[in-house]
């Protein structure tokens, strides 16, 4: 009954376009559905096509539109924003927590893509992108090229929709001498619209903080951690909103290393500054792939962790900056198409909007994680859950395809109880991912999906 609805049906917008799975999708997400469902249920969104494996790292608007904003690097070596106006926020306005929010394109709409500038020499690996948090829905992103005895940081800064913010590319700095680095990550500095982000650079850490329509917020590359060495792999950086300070996660050796990031707005006397807090690590000799994190409930400095360790994916809880005892490993599942996890994940925060009308009454779902993990056979599957309470709704999926890229996943407050993400896919092209966060009970999912199939 379904083979008539195409995945990648087209159709056209106001602006950009839109690619619509049927009504299906948002009634899909809308349900909650923690059960294996055909993937055209809950559709990938394309973005753009030419886009280099896995280049491609997305922050949430955080102006009440409900866009998810990308930059991304095209094979063509083009530098791009791209933002989507993300399902689930279907319907007139509402009020969420007393402020107004509503979509302001049609559901599912791509925005016409952003040229962000030259790149200063060949583009390496990834984005790394933070929401500025100011209101505007603008992206700031750190963007590393290689130089020819090194590497070049510049600064973006890009809004493609509904209200242009017209790009820009900054200069901000040059790691001479340097011969390998990772991929940044970024949170939001939540001050002057900056962010502050993380990489591994000679097996070294490094930070930066900046805002790209002004210098003044440029703290210019800064050693972390001085004196520790042995990181591999991608950092995770990650703020909560309204806080100054980020919780990154690293694996060092073999085990996993946690350490709070503040960015220090300048003063009349001084520059701004990147200073680390506390740290915790966790042990583990088989730690393989990159951590994916988000905050757990109000943070502000506690996360929510999975790794892939050996063949399991493992889910822990911490907080850096409080030094609380980490909570787990906590056992997350095996992939339900029969292949291995590849360690690509990505996950954000629930938003949970079933205790709005009392909200006196602790939020039971307040504090769980959505994680987006790929599979040997790239499928994209969701895991939902908290470490500190062991709950855990089960690996359930697929909901997308064919995808070669570690999920960049954001949350926002307006697209309820889904989280979204921006991926690469095998044919070239990046995709938006709707994930819903699968609250109901299986035996009640199970029900609502045959009903749908039938």
């Amino acid at each position: 009954m379904l083979s008539r609805f195409r995945e990648d049906a087209d159709l056209p917008t106001a602006r950009g376009y839109t690619r619509n799975s049927f009504g299906l999708a948002a009634v899909a997400a809308a349900l909650l559905l923690p059960v294996a469902l055909p993937r055209i249920l809950l559709a990938q969104t394309q973005l753009s096509v030419g886009i280099a494996q896995g280049a491609i790292s997305c922050a949430q608007s955080a102006n009440g539109t409900a866009h998810m904003v990308c930059a991304e690097y095209a094979t063509s070596a083009t530098i791009y924003g791209v933002a989507w106006q993300t399902p689930g926020t279907v319907g007139a306005p509402h009020q969420v927590n007393n402020a107004k929010n509503d979509s302001v394109e049609l559901i599912d709409t791509v925005d016409p893509l952003q040229a962000l500038g030259t790149a200063a020499g060949p583009l390496h690996g990834a984005p790394g992108c933070g929401p500025a948090n100011n209101n505007t829905g603008t992206a700031v992103c750190l963007i590393v090229s290689s130089g020819s005895t090194g590497f070049i940081f510049q600064g973006a800064a890009f809004y493609p929709a509904p209200t242009v913010v017209p790009p820009v590319l900054v200069s901000l700095d040059v790691k001479a001498g340097a011969r390998t680095i990772s991929n940044p990550s970024c949170a939001s500095a939540n001050s002057a619209g900056a962010v502050m982000c993380a990489m591994v650079v000679d097996n070294q850490l490094f930070g930066i903080g900046f805002e790209p329509h002004s210098a003044a917020t440029n703290t210019h590359l800064v050693a972390l951690l001085s004196g520790t060495t042995d990181f591999t792999g991608n950092p995770n950086c990650i703020s909560a909103e309204g806080n100054t300070i980020a919780v990154c996660t690293i694996r060092q050796g073999g085990g996993l290393l946690a350490f709070a990031l503040q960015f220090n707005p300048a003063t009349q006397n001084n520059g701004p500054t990147l200073t680390t807090g506390g740290t915790i690590r966790l042990n583990n000799s088989s730690f393989a792939g990159d951590p994916a994190c988000a905050i757990r409930g109000a943070g502000p400095t506690a996360v929510i962790c999975a790794i892939v360790s050996g063949n399991s994916l493992l889910g822990y809880a911490f907080d850096p900056q409080t030094q609380a005892a980490p909570t787990g490993p906590q056992s997350l599942g095996s992939p339900l198409d029969g292949g291995s996890w590849t360690g690509a994940l990505g996950c954000a925060q629930v938003p949970d909007f079933r205790n709005l009308g009392n909200p006196n009454v602790p939020n039971p779902n307040g504090n769980l994680v959505t994680c987006a993990a790929v599979s040997s056979t790239s499928n994209v599957f969701a895991i939902t859950f908290d470490p500190v309470v062991r709950t855990h709704f089960g690996v359930n999926g697929p909901f997308a395809g064919n995808v070669n890229s570690a999920p960049s996943c954001i949350v926002l407050a307006v697209a309820r109880d889904q989280i979204e993400c921006g991926a690469t896919r095998r044919d070239g092209t990046s995709v938006a991912l709707r994930i819903p966060v699968g609250l109901l009970p299986q035996s009640v999912s199970a029900a609502i999906a045959s009903s749908i199939l039938n």
